[in-house]
This record gives structure tokens, C-alpha cells and sequence, in this order.
């Protein structure tokens, strides 16, 4: 064999042949290849993050539902406040000035003087809260009370009577003396207007609206969202019927 052949082999075998045509990818190349994979993980972060924004949501929204439905089991097994005390309502207060949380209440006590129990605060998975632009909707079914509309600063209440589980709205929620202490005769009162609702205690019918806002009557649109409002879920409580759905 000659020397030439020889040396040429060697080269093969060793890795050593031509070095020219074997320099790797230029600047340009790279640069590119990183270009490509920084959009492909930023798609896959995009799509993860609002995957799990719509699994937050979900678990808020079926959360909520198992409340509201606890609630009014609680009513219907005439089921007994924190305090020890017999419950005659239970209610879900939607403070919209909190909006990645609502409370559990009871009110005992209810035919002479009325006391408010807190039964459980419940906090929303993080990054959710409740919508900003429509949180809350009553909807109006009959012409009393009068239409009620709702914002970020405004709170509202769900109550269910025992020992029906009797569905009553109300928008609004302030009380005469916190945390308990339910005035029936204050007109502001709004734990009162839910009481004087069923008791049939006169309305002030020159307030706007009315001061016995409470009703049994209407429908009351609950709506989350992730805090990029990118994903929504609703739930709606149905005075009339009692049925809870969400969508």
C-alpha cells in the first residue's frame, strides 16, 4: 500500500479528515435555533399558565356551589350555630371589597334579638377573585324591589331560611352594630331586611330602592375569574325554585 493511501485512512479513522468542512453552526445559525426554542417556550407557558387558570377557576366555581348547597342543607337539618345556639338562617356574604374571598354567617336568636354568628371565612384558590366588571347581578323578576346593580365597593347576601331553606337576595350588608346585635327596626340594617322580609315588617317604600331590598323573587348571577380576566365561570341562585347552576 502506498504512503499515501496509508496516511488517508488514518486520517478517516482518527476524525482528522478535511477539519474544513466540519466548523460547526456560525453565530447566525444559533442564534436562530435559540430564537425558535424561546418562542416555543413561551407558547408552551402561555398555554400552561392558562390551564391552570381555567382549573382555578373550576375548582372556585364548584367550591362556591358546595357551599351554597351546604348551607342550605344546614337550614333543612335545622343544623345549629357555632355558638350552640338554633339557627334560623344561614347566609354567604359576597364582601366585593374582598374579592378572592366570602363568609359563612348564621343568625339565631331571629323572632326577639338577633344575633350573627361568623361559621367559616373561605378563601378563593390564588389568582382568582371574583369579576371585576360584573361580579354580581340580581336580576329584577317582578317590580318589587327595585332593579339592583352592583360594584366593586358593594356587598351582597344569600340566606336561606329554615326550616324550608327559603332562597332570599339582598344587596348590601351592613349590620347596626358588628358582629352581632340585628336591629329589626333599622331600615339600614340589611341582616334586618332579610328577617322583616319573611316576617312581613313594613318596608320603607320612600328609600330608593326600597329599604326591604330583599327578595325572594329574582336571580342572582355569581361570576369568578383569574386575576388576568382571561377565564370566567358563573354560578346562579335561583330565589324562586332554590336550584343552584353554574356554567
Amino acid at each position: 500500500m502506498r504512503t499515501g493511501n496509508k496516511k488517508f485512512m488514518f486520517k478517516t479513522i482518527f476524525g482528522f479528515r478535511n477539519r474544513r468542512n466540519y466548523q460547526g453552526f456560525t453565530v447566525m445559525e444559533l442564534m436562530v435555533v435559540i430564537s425558535i426554542m424561546m418562542i416555543l417556550t413561551t407558547a408552551i407557558v402561555i398555554n400552561l399558565n392558562k390551564q391552570r387558570a381555567s382549573r382555578d377557576v373550576k375548582i372556585a366555581q364548584n367550591q362556591l356551589v358546595s357551599d351554597l348547597r351546604k348551607i342550605a342543607s344546614y337550614t333543612l337539618a335545622a343544623r345549629t350555630a357555632p355558638g350552640g345556639r338554633s339557627a334560623q338562617y344561614y347566609l354567604m356574604r359576597f364582601d366585593l371589597t374582598k374579592p378572592d374571598r366570602y363568609e359563612i354567617l348564621a343568625i339565631t336568636n331571629a323572632a326577639s334579638s338577633p344575633i350573627l354568628e361568623s361559621v367559616e371565612i373561605i378563601k378563593l384558590p390564588a389568582n382568582i377573585k371574583f369579576d371585576s366588571a360584573a361580579p354580581i347581578i340580581i336580576s329584577q323578576r317582578l317590580a318589587s324591589p327595585a332593579s339592583q346593580s352592583f360594584a366593586s365597593s358593594d356587598c351582597a347576601l344569600v340566606a336561606f331560611k329554615a326550616p324550608f331553606s327559603k332562597v332570599i337576595l339582598n344587596k348590601g350588608c351592613a349590620i347596626t352594630t358588628a358582629p352581632s346585635g340585628i336591629s329589626l327596626t333599622n331600615t339600614s340594617d340589611d341582616f334586618a331586611k332579610i328577617i322583616n322580609f319573611q316576617t312581613n315588617v313594613s318596608c320603607d317604600i320612600n328609600n330608593n330602592p326600597p329599604a326591604c331590598s330583599a327578595s325572594t323573587d329574582d336571580l342572582m348571577t355569581i361570576k369568578l375569574a383569574d386575576t388576568a380576566n382571561t377565564v370566567f365561570r358563573t354560578i346562579i341562585i335561583n330565589a324562586v325554585t332554590g336550584a343552584i347552576t353554574f356554567n
